[in-house]
Protein backbone atom coordinates (compact mmCIF):
# COMPACT_ATOMS: atom_id res chain seq x y z
CA UNK A 1 0.00 0.00 0.00
CA UNK A 2 2.64 2.21 0.94
CA UNK A 3 4.20 2.23 -2.68
CA UNK A 4 0.40 2.97 -3.78
CA UNK A 5 0.32 6.25 -2.18
CA UNK A 6 4.08 6.93 -3.09
CA UNK A 7 3.47 7.77 -6.71
CA UNK A 8 -0.22 9.79 -6.08
CA UNK A 9 1.74 11.35 -3.45
CA UNK A 10 4.61 12.81 -5.71
CA UNK A 11 1.90 13.60 -8.58
CA UNK A 12 0.65 15.92 -6.30
CA UNK A 13 3.86 17.81 -4.94
CA UNK A 14 5.36 17.92 -8.23
CA UNK A 15 6.33 21.90 -9.64
CA UNK A 16 4.84 20.60 -12.97
CA UNK A 17 2.58 18.19 -13.65
CA UNK A 18 3.98 14.78 -15.27
CA UNK A 19 2.91 12.72 -18.39
CA UNK A 20 1.42 9.76 -18.02
CA UNK A 21 3.13 6.88 -20.74
CA UNK A 22 0.21 4.24 -20.92
CA UNK A 23 0.96 0.75 -22.67
CA UNK A 24 -0.01 -2.92 -22.49
CA UNK A 25 2.69 -4.74 -20.23
CA UNK A 26 1.20 -8.28 -21.85
CA UNK A 27 2.50 -7.23 -25.17
CA UNK A 28 5.79 -9.09 -26.86
CA UNK A 29 8.97 -8.26 -25.99
CA UNK A 30 9.39 -5.77 -28.80
CA UNK A 31 6.62 -3.88 -28.04
CA UNK A 32 8.15 -3.80 -24.34
CA UNK A 33 11.44 -2.72 -25.82
CA UNK A 34 10.28 -0.44 -27.67
CA UNK A 35 8.50 1.50 -24.58
CA UNK A 36 11.85 0.98 -22.56
CA UNK A 37 14.13 2.49 -25.56
CA UNK A 38 11.11 5.55 -25.69
CA UNK A 39 11.73 5.99 -21.70
CA UNK A 40 15.22 6.22 -22.22
CA UNK A 41 15.64 8.77 -24.80
CA UNK A 42 12.76 10.70 -22.90
CA UNK A 43 14.95 10.93 -19.81
CA UNK A 44 18.12 11.72 -22.49
CA UNK A 45 15.75 14.45 -23.54
CA UNK A 46 15.47 15.89 -19.85
CA UNK A 47 11.65 14.94 -19.32
CA UNK A 48 12.76 11.54 -17.74
CA UNK A 49 10.98 13.18 -14.41
CA UNK A 50 8.23 14.16 -15.68
CA UNK A 51 7.40 10.91 -17.08
CA UNK A 52 5.03 8.58 -15.11
CA UNK A 53 5.99 5.06 -15.95
CA UNK A 54 3.78 2.41 -13.63
CA UNK A 55 5.84 -0.61 -14.52
CA UNK A 56 9.10 1.07 -14.23
CA UNK A 57 8.17 3.59 -10.90
CA UNK A 58 5.86 1.20 -9.38
CA UNK A 59 6.89 -2.51 -10.33
CA UNK A 60 4.87 -5.06 -12.49
CA UNK A 61 1.76 -5.87 -10.24
CA UNK A 62 0.16 -8.97 -11.82
CA UNK A 63 -2.70 -9.16 -9.77
CA UNK A 64 -4.49 -6.15 -11.66
CA UNK A 65 -6.34 -4.99 -8.49
CA UNK A 66 -8.92 -1.90 -8.29
CA UNK A 67 -6.71 0.35 -6.38
CA UNK A 68 -3.95 -0.85 -9.35
CA UNK A 69 -6.15 0.21 -11.51
CA UNK A 70 -7.44 3.03 -9.78
CA UNK A 71 -4.05 4.40 -8.89
CA UNK A 72 -3.45 4.51 -12.93
CA UNK A 73 -6.58 6.43 -13.72
CA UNK A 74 -5.45 9.29 -10.66
CA UNK A 75 -2.20 9.53 -12.34
CA UNK A 76 -4.07 10.06 -15.81
CA UNK A 77 -6.09 12.67 -14.06
CA UNK A 78 -3.70 14.26 -12.33
CA UNK A 79 -0.68 14.58 -15.56
CA UNK A 80 -0.34 17.21 -18.66
CA UNK A 81 -0.83 14.72 -21.20
CA UNK A 82 -0.52 10.84 -21.79
CA UNK A 83 1.76 9.05 -24.57
CA UNK A 84 -0.45 6.10 -25.73
CA UNK A 85 1.69 3.79 -27.12
CA UNK A 86 -0.84 0.74 -28.64
CA UNK A 87 -0.65 -2.20 -31.06
CA UNK A 88 -2.83 -4.42 -32.57
CA UNK A 89 -1.59 -6.70 -29.84
CA UNK A 90 -3.38 -4.79 -26.98
CA UNK A 91 -6.59 -3.58 -28.79
CA UNK A 92 -9.05 -6.88 -27.01
CA UNK A 93 -7.16 -6.54 -24.03
CA UNK A 94 -9.87 -5.08 -21.48
CA UNK A 95 -7.50 -2.75 -19.37
CA UNK A 96 -5.90 -1.50 -21.93
CA UNK A 97 -9.15 -0.64 -23.63
CA UNK A 98 -10.36 1.22 -20.53
CA UNK A 99 -7.50 2.74 -19.92
CA UNK A 100 -7.06 3.98 -23.33
CA UNK A 101 -10.97 5.56 -23.22
CA UNK A 102 -10.10 7.25 -19.89
CA UNK A 103 -7.22 9.18 -21.59
CA UNK A 104 -9.36 10.01 -25.15
CA UNK A 105 -11.54 11.11 -22.47
CA UNK A 106 -9.68 13.09 -20.37
CA UNK A 107 -8.52 15.14 -23.40
CA UNK A 108 -12.21 15.40 -24.38
CA UNK A 109 -13.28 16.79 -21.27
CA UNK A 110 -10.01 19.22 -20.50
CA UNK A 111 -11.60 21.12 -23.98
CA UNK A 112 -10.37 24.91 -23.67
CA UNK A 113 -10.20 25.26 -19.76
CA UNK A 114 -7.26 23.13 -19.38
CA UNK A 115 -4.21 21.73 -21.33
CA UNK A 116 -4.28 17.80 -21.63
CA UNK A 117 -2.16 16.63 -24.52
CA UNK A 118 -2.75 13.60 -26.06
CA UNK A 119 0.39 11.45 -27.78
CA UNK A 120 -0.90 8.26 -29.93
CA UNK A 121 2.10 6.14 -31.27
CA UNK A 122 0.68 2.90 -32.98
CA UNK A 123 3.13 0.37 -33.84
CA UNK A 124 1.15 -1.66 -36.08
CA UNK A 125 -1.80 -1.64 -37.89
CA UNK A 126 -4.55 -1.35 -35.11
CA UNK A 127 -8.15 -0.54 -36.41
CA UNK A 128 -9.78 -0.38 -32.96
CA UNK A 129 -7.93 2.58 -32.36
CA UNK A 130 -8.04 4.48 -35.57
CA UNK A 131 -10.70 6.58 -34.07
CA UNK A 132 -7.79 8.64 -31.60
CA UNK A 133 -6.42 10.48 -35.03
CA UNK A 134 -8.86 13.01 -35.04
CA UNK A 135 -8.04 13.51 -31.22
CA UNK A 136 -4.37 13.39 -30.97
CA UNK A 137 -1.93 16.56 -30.59
CA UNK A 138 0.75 13.67 -31.93
CA UNK A 139 -0.22 10.55 -34.12
CA UNK A 140 2.73 8.20 -35.59
CA UNK A 141 1.35 5.40 -37.32
CA UNK A 142 4.25 2.55 -38.20
CA UNK A 143 4.29 -0.98 -39.31
CA UNK A 144 4.92 -3.68 -36.84
CA UNK A 145 8.89 -3.32 -35.60
CA UNK A 146 10.22 -6.85 -36.76
CA UNK A 147 13.95 -6.98 -35.80
CA UNK A 148 15.07 -5.20 -31.74
CA UNK A 149 17.93 -3.80 -34.38
CA UNK A 150 15.07 -1.36 -35.48
CA UNK A 151 13.46 -0.73 -31.94
CA UNK A 152 15.72 2.22 -31.16
CA UNK A 153 16.46 3.72 -35.10
CA UNK A 154 12.39 4.01 -34.82
CA UNK A 155 12.27 5.36 -31.30
CA UNK A 156 14.83 8.06 -32.36
CA UNK A 157 12.76 8.36 -35.24
CA UNK A 158 10.09 10.11 -33.74
CA UNK A 159 11.23 11.70 -30.77
CA UNK A 160 12.50 14.87 -32.30
CA UNK A 161 8.60 14.61 -33.75
CA UNK A 162 7.02 13.75 -30.39
CA UNK A 163 9.65 16.57 -28.24
CA UNK A 164 8.39 19.34 -30.08
CA UNK A 165 4.78 18.05 -28.92
CA UNK A 166 5.63 17.54 -25.80
CA UNK A 167 7.78 20.53 -24.52
CA UNK A 168 5.49 23.13 -24.98
CA UNK A 169 3.11 20.66 -22.87
CA UNK A 170 5.50 20.99 -19.87
CA UNK A 171 6.44 24.68 -20.59
CA UNK A 172 2.87 25.84 -20.40
CA UNK A 173 2.25 24.07 -17.21
CA UNK A 174 5.10 25.07 -15.99
CA UNK A 175 3.99 29.13 -16.71
CA UNK A 176 0.39 28.18 -15.47
CA UNK A 177 2.24 26.51 -12.41
CA UNK A 178 3.88 29.59 -11.50
CA UNK A 179 1.35 32.01 -12.40
CA UNK A 180 -0.82 30.23 -9.49
CA UNK A 181 1.67 29.64 -6.80
CA UNK A 182 2.48 33.77 -7.59
CA UNK A 183 -1.24 34.00 -6.68
CA UNK A 184 -1.51 32.03 -3.62
CA UNK A 185 2.42 34.21 -2.55
CA UNK A 186 -0.12 37.87 -3.10
CA UNK A 187 -3.39 36.25 -1.16
CA UNK A 188 -1.34 34.96 2.18
CA UNK A 189 0.83 38.33 1.93
CA UNK A 190 -0.69 39.96 5.72
CA UNK A 191 -2.49 43.11 5.52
Amino acid sequence: MACEESITTRIHHRAIPPIYLSYSNQTGFIERYFVVKLYEQLVGSGLGEGVIWFDHHQGIHPDKSATWFADRLEAIDLSIGSILILSNACQHQRLMTIESKAIADRKLLSGTSAVYGLFVILLDECHDFQYLRSRADFFYAFNKTDSISEVGERVSMILKELLTKLIPYKQFCSIQNNATMHEHKINEEPK
